[in-house]
Protein backbone atom coordinates (compact mmCIF):
# COMPACT_ATOMS: atom_id res chain seq x y z
CA UNK A 1 0.00 0.00 0.00
CA UNK A 2 1.11 3.47 -0.89
CA UNK A 3 1.71 5.81 2.35
CA UNK A 4 -0.18 8.46 0.27
CA UNK A 5 -2.93 6.77 -1.31
CA UNK A 6 -4.74 5.82 1.94
CA UNK A 7 -8.10 5.49 2.29
CA UNK A 8 -10.17 8.28 3.22
CA UNK A 9 -11.83 8.03 6.43
CA UNK A 10 -16.16 8.34 6.84
CA UNK A 11 -15.86 11.19 8.92
CA UNK A 12 -13.77 13.68 6.00
CA UNK A 13 -12.38 14.49 2.74
CA UNK A 14 -8.21 15.11 2.09
CA UNK A 15 -8.50 18.65 0.49
CA UNK A 16 -5.50 19.94 -0.80
CA UNK A 17 -2.00 19.01 -0.88
CA UNK A 18 -0.02 21.62 1.08
CA UNK A 19 3.55 20.28 1.16
CA UNK A 20 5.04 16.64 -0.28
CA UNK A 21 9.06 16.78 0.56
CA UNK A 22 11.37 13.91 1.14
CA UNK A 23 14.65 14.37 2.66
CA UNK A 24 17.61 11.92 3.37
CA UNK A 25 18.17 12.84 7.19
CA UNK A 26 18.68 11.34 10.71
CA UNK A 27 15.52 11.95 12.90
CA UNK A 28 16.43 11.84 16.28
CA UNK A 29 13.88 10.96 19.01
CA UNK A 30 12.18 14.13 21.18
CA UNK A 31 13.69 12.43 24.39
CA UNK A 32 17.30 13.67 22.68
CA UNK A 33 15.53 17.29 21.69
CA UNK A 34 13.46 18.13 24.65
CA UNK A 35 15.11 18.37 28.42
CA UNK A 36 12.68 19.14 31.60
CA UNK A 37 13.66 21.57 33.45
CA UNK A 38 12.32 23.63 36.88
CA UNK A 39 12.43 27.03 36.72
CA UNK A 40 12.01 29.49 40.03
CA UNK A 41 11.63 32.29 40.62
CA UNK A 42 11.97 34.87 43.51
CA UNK A 43 8.66 34.89 45.46
CA UNK A 44 7.08 32.52 42.98
CA UNK A 45 6.10 28.84 43.02
CA UNK A 46 8.91 26.61 41.02
CA UNK A 47 7.10 25.05 37.87
CA UNK A 48 8.31 22.73 35.56
CA UNK A 49 9.32 23.56 31.79
CA UNK A 50 10.42 21.76 28.87
CA UNK A 51 13.33 23.25 26.98
CA UNK A 52 15.02 22.67 23.43
CA UNK A 53 18.24 20.97 23.63
CA UNK A 54 21.55 22.13 21.67
CA UNK A 55 21.04 18.97 19.25
CA UNK A 56 17.38 19.81 19.11
CA UNK A 57 18.25 23.56 18.10
CA UNK A 58 20.19 21.88 15.50
CA UNK A 59 18.48 19.27 13.93
CA UNK A 60 15.11 22.40 13.76
CA UNK A 61 17.81 24.68 12.09
CA UNK A 62 18.82 22.05 9.72
CA UNK A 63 15.36 20.85 8.71
CA UNK A 64 14.41 24.41 8.39
CA UNK A 65 17.44 24.96 6.22
CA UNK A 66 16.90 21.96 4.21
CA UNK A 67 13.02 23.17 3.73
CA UNK A 68 13.79 26.73 2.95
CA UNK A 69 16.72 25.80 0.24
CA UNK A 70 14.16 22.93 -1.49
CA UNK A 71 11.71 26.68 -2.14
CA UNK A 72 9.35 25.56 1.09
CA UNK A 73 7.63 28.71 2.03
CA UNK A 74 5.20 29.61 4.62
CA UNK A 75 1.48 28.58 3.83
CA UNK A 76 -1.28 31.07 4.42
CA UNK A 77 -4.26 29.06 5.76
CA UNK A 78 -7.02 30.56 8.21
CA UNK A 79 -5.16 29.49 11.58
CA UNK A 80 -8.24 27.28 12.32
CA UNK A 81 -7.79 24.57 9.28
CA UNK A 82 -8.06 21.06 9.61
CA UNK A 83 -4.88 19.02 8.14
CA UNK A 84 -3.66 15.64 7.92
CA UNK A 85 -0.08 14.60 7.54
CA UNK A 86 1.45 11.68 6.52
CA UNK A 87 4.95 10.48 7.45
CA UNK A 88 7.57 7.59 6.36
CA UNK A 89 10.82 7.54 8.45
CA UNK A 90 12.87 5.39 6.74
CA UNK A 91 15.84 3.80 8.68
CA UNK A 92 18.60 0.45 7.88
CA UNK A 93 17.84 -0.40 11.89
CA UNK A 94 14.33 -1.25 12.80
CA UNK A 95 16.27 -4.73 13.51
CA UNK A 96 18.23 -5.35 16.24
CA UNK A 97 21.20 -7.94 14.97
CA UNK A 98 20.98 -11.24 16.59
CA UNK A 99 22.70 -11.68 20.16
CA UNK A 100 23.71 -15.48 19.45
CA UNK A 101 23.79 -17.08 15.77
CA UNK A 102 20.86 -18.73 16.81
CA UNK A 103 18.56 -15.98 17.80
CA UNK A 104 16.57 -14.32 15.10
CA UNK A 105 16.18 -10.40 14.60
CA UNK A 106 13.89 -8.63 16.53
CA UNK A 107 12.18 -5.21 16.13
CA UNK A 108 14.03 -2.64 17.94
CA UNK A 109 12.56 -0.26 20.41
CA UNK A 110 12.12 2.43 17.97
CA UNK A 111 9.37 4.83 18.99
CA UNK A 112 8.33 5.74 15.64
CA UNK A 113 5.96 8.01 17.39
CA UNK A 114 8.78 10.45 18.59
CA UNK A 115 10.32 10.55 15.62
CA UNK A 116 7.08 11.92 14.04
CA UNK A 117 6.60 14.35 16.67
CA UNK A 118 10.77 15.49 16.11
CA UNK A 119 9.98 16.08 12.94
CA UNK A 120 6.61 18.02 12.73
CA UNK A 121 7.65 20.10 15.36
CA UNK A 122 11.07 21.13 13.23
CA UNK A 123 8.46 21.47 9.44
CA UNK A 124 5.25 23.35 11.15
CA UNK A 125 7.17 26.59 12.16
CA UNK A 126 8.52 27.00 9.00
CA UNK A 127 5.36 26.33 7.38
CA UNK A 128 3.78 28.54 9.70
CA UNK A 129 1.42 25.66 10.98
CA UNK A 130 0.20 25.07 14.20
CA UNK A 131 0.36 21.16 14.60
CA UNK A 132 -2.85 20.97 17.29
CA UNK A 133 -4.62 21.27 13.55
CA UNK A 134 -3.84 17.81 12.41
CA UNK A 135 -7.01 16.09 12.91
CA UNK A 136 -5.81 12.98 10.92
CA UNK A 137 -2.25 11.62 10.85
CA UNK A 138 -0.51 8.57 9.46
CA UNK A 139 3.18 6.73 10.12
CA UNK A 140 4.97 4.44 8.24
CA UNK A 141 8.37 2.25 9.33
CA UNK A 142 10.49 2.08 5.96
CA UNK A 143 13.40 -0.17 6.25
CA UNK A 144 15.71 1.77 3.78
CA UNK A 145 19.82 1.81 3.83
CA UNK A 146 19.84 5.78 3.62
CA UNK A 147 18.26 7.37 6.67
CA UNK A 148 15.14 10.13 5.89
CA UNK A 149 11.83 10.83 5.66
CA UNK A 150 8.77 11.52 3.66
CA UNK A 151 6.28 13.95 4.64
CA UNK A 152 3.00 15.30 3.06
CA UNK A 153 0.85 17.87 5.11
CA UNK A 154 -2.79 18.91 3.49
CA UNK A 155 -5.57 19.88 4.39
CA UNK A 156 -8.96 18.37 5.42
CA UNK A 157 -13.12 19.31 4.46
CA UNK A 158 -14.79 17.92 7.80
CA UNK A 159 -18.58 17.43 6.92
CA UNK A 160 -21.35 19.83 7.21
CA UNK A 161 -22.04 18.56 10.77
CA UNK A 162 -19.08 19.18 12.68
CA UNK A 163 -18.27 23.10 11.59
CA UNK A 164 -15.11 24.05 11.87
CA UNK A 165 -15.94 27.21 14.33
CA UNK A 166 -16.91 24.25 17.29
CA UNK A 167 -13.38 23.15 16.73
CA UNK A 168 -11.09 26.13 18.25
CA UNK A 169 -13.76 26.26 21.10
CA UNK A 170 -13.03 25.64 24.67
CA UNK A 171 -15.62 23.44 26.97
CA UNK A 172 -17.66 26.31 28.02
CA UNK A 173 -16.64 29.02 25.71
CA UNK A 174 -19.68 30.61 24.21
CA UNK A 175 -18.92 32.86 21.54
Amino acid sequence: MNLFEDPQGPDYVRGETLLRIAGAAHVPSTNNLYRLGVVSRPGRQPFAKQFLTTPGKAFKKAVARFLLANGVRPIALDGRTPLYVSVAIHRPDWWSKPKRKADRPAIKKIDVFNLEKALLDAICPVLGLRDEWIFDGRIRKVEDPVEGFTVEIGTLVLPSSLPVDTLWRRPGDTR
